[in-house]
């Protein structure tokens, strides 16, 4: 016997008025969403499935359920015949910029690690590793606000749990400008921010990181004097896979 979720989930306030009635997306990693217009109040919301004949949904169809604060709400239908069941995990994203999608980053500077390496003709490659807030998180696109500096290259992956921000500052002047003040980003079409305050400034990152303002590239080879650019020690993506494993291993100990 089936135990799917099909059409609409309809939903109302404490009431009982309905709100609206809208479909339920699955994230990559299991869980459900269900967007909700931006005056729902999601502490105290119902919702109303479409079954299979027979089946019965736990927590019933209809009762109150709070899922504000980012907070799952677990269903589980139980198929007519009582053999099969399918657990649905569920959280209502509202419009307008709020959200019961947890945080995407950690906020505790910390546990940010900054490294970074001069280049010959002045400019600073950089990575900022960044711990997710839920390490199984897999947005589609991440976008970040860097601060007043000039930066070029920006781009940011996902390793182990960790958001690496990796880019070039043309000058180690522009890279001290670095101050992150918000994410943004998509996650199955919808689009979600946070914002970290306060901001999270070069010098914090450094003193995180525990590395010295000097040169990373200090037993460098000898530059390419073509690309105007010092080799740097280790090659890049494996720094970066380093950097992520490290950010994972300080969550770990703390």
């Amino acid at each position: 016997s089936s135990t799917a979720i099909t059409g609409n989930v309809t939903l109302k306030n404490s009431a009982g008025t309905t709100i609206t009635s809208v479909p339920m997306t699955q994230r990559s990693d299991g869980t459900w969403l269900i967007n909700a217009p931006s005056t729902a109040d999601i502490s105290q919301i119902s919702l109303t499935f479409t079954l299979p004949a027979g089946a019965t949904i736990v927590p019933g169809n209809g009762s109150l359920q709070d899922f504000s604060d980012g907070k799952t709400v677990v269903y589980i239908v139980i198929s007519a015949n009582a053999k099969n069941y399918a657990e649905y995990q569920v959280r209502l994203v509202t419009a307008g910029g709020q959200t019961s999608e947890p945080t995407l980053v950690n906020t505790d500077v910390s546990d940010w690690k900054l490294d970074k390496s001069e280049n010959a003709n002045g400019s600073v490659t950089f990575i900022v590793g960044v711990p997710l807030e839920d390490e199984t998180a897999s947005p589609d696109s991440v976008d970040v606000a860097l601060g007043s500096g000039s930066y070029s290259g920006v781009n940011i992956i996902k390793s182990s749990g960790t958001l690496l921000i990796m880019g070039t500052a043309p000058s180690m002047s522009e890279l001290q400008k670095m101050s992150i003040s918000s994410l943004t980003w998509t996650l199955n079409g919808s689009e979600y921010s946070q914002t970290i305050d306060p901001p999270v400034t070069y010098e914090a990152l450094m003193e995180s990181s525990s590395i010295s303002d000097g040169n990373r590239n200090e037993s460098a080879a000898p530059s390419d004097e073509g690309s105007g650019c010092a080799v740097p020690f280790l090659p890049w993506p494996f720094l970066a896979a380093l950097l992520a494993a490290g950010v994972a291993a300080r969550r770990k100990r703390s």
